[in-house]
Order: structure tokens, then sequence, then C-alpha cells
């Protein structure tokens, strides 16, 4: 059924990934590198539009020096539009509630704060925390899914992540939840 996410690989992994979101400091996370196998990865990294692609939306200001964003679905190439259809997904969304707690999770169609974004080189994103309520729809924002897309990318280049329990590299095909 899906192209992209290892759902099978996720399911068996079940238990393990609902202790360790349960049990993460300092808040509940969970870091994966099963929700896409390294192969498909390389090819949605692969399918990542360029700098200069015209999809992009400048988003770039104090706290987000360089920042693009594309949140326009009918925008974004393929292999990436089908893996975000996948994400927002019924079976994804239910393995999602399981693996949280959080009944009822729903997809967010018109990609509010999600889609696909870009930090340019030299560019800053400061820590911060994202918006909580989606406006227009009295919902409360409480998990976001973040993937990255980078393999070229080392220690030392910057973009390493402000959460205290991870004091290693990110590598390329981890997803934090």
């Amino acid at each position: 059924m899906f192209e992209w996410v290892e759902l099978d690989l996720l399911r068996s992994k079940q238990s393990e990934y609902n202790r360790s979101f349960a049990t993460a400091k300092p808040f509940k996370s969970l870091i994966t590198e099963d929700l896409v196998s390294p192969q498909k990865m390389r090819q949605l990294s692969a399918a990542f539009p360029e700098e200069s692609w015209g999809g992009w939306v400048n988003k770039s200001h104090e706290h987000q020096y360089l920042k693009k964003s594309c949140t326009d679905i009918s925008l974004i190439p393929e292999p990436l539009r089908t893996f975000i259809y996948e994400l927002n997904s019924g079976p994804f969304l239910k393995w999602l509630s399981e693996v949280t707690g959080i009944q009822e999770v729903l997809p967010d169609p018109n990609l509010i704060g999600g889609g696909l974004h870009m930090t340019g080189p030299g560019g800053t994103l400061t820590p911060h925390t994202d918006f909580h309520v989606v406006k227009g729809f009295s919902l409360y924002r409480r998990l976001n899914l973040i993937i990255y897309l980078n393999p070229e990318w080392k220690l030392g280049d910057g973009g390493e992540s402000w959460h205290r329990k991870f004091e290693q590299a990110v590598k390329w095909e981890t997803c934090y939840l």
C-alpha cells in the first residue's frame, strides 16, 4: 500500500517506540531511522528542489535567515508529493496516534507549517517553538515530524539539534517526531 513509508517495519517496533516516546527527556519525542529505507531516502533527497527552484517562497527574517519553504502540494515534485500524502494518510496517522498516545491525530492537508523547508548555506534558524493554535481551524498542534534530507551534512556544518538529548550529529535519514 505504501510506496515510501515503511509502515510494516514501524508497526513491528511499536512497543519499542511507545516506550521511547513516553520516556524521552526533556520532552516526549522519538527519533527513528525506520520511517523510510536508506535507498528510498536517497531517492527523496535527490528529488529535493535546488535553491533556485521557482516553487520556493522566501520566509527569511531575523530568526530564520535564508529560509525558504513550499506549502503548495501541487508544486512539490514527485516522489516528495506522494511521500507527504502517505504521511497524512489514515494508516500512518493511526500508527502515530498509537505511538504517542494522542487520540485522533489529524492530518495537515493544507501543510500549514509543513511541506518543504530549506535553509541555505550560511542561513540560520534560531531555537523556537512552532505555533500551537492552527488559525481558522480551532485545532491545537501537538506534533511536528521533521525529516532531514541532507546527505552531505557533517558535524560542524551547523544545524545541529538543540535538543539536549542529542549529543551527536543527526544522520541525514533521521526522522524526529
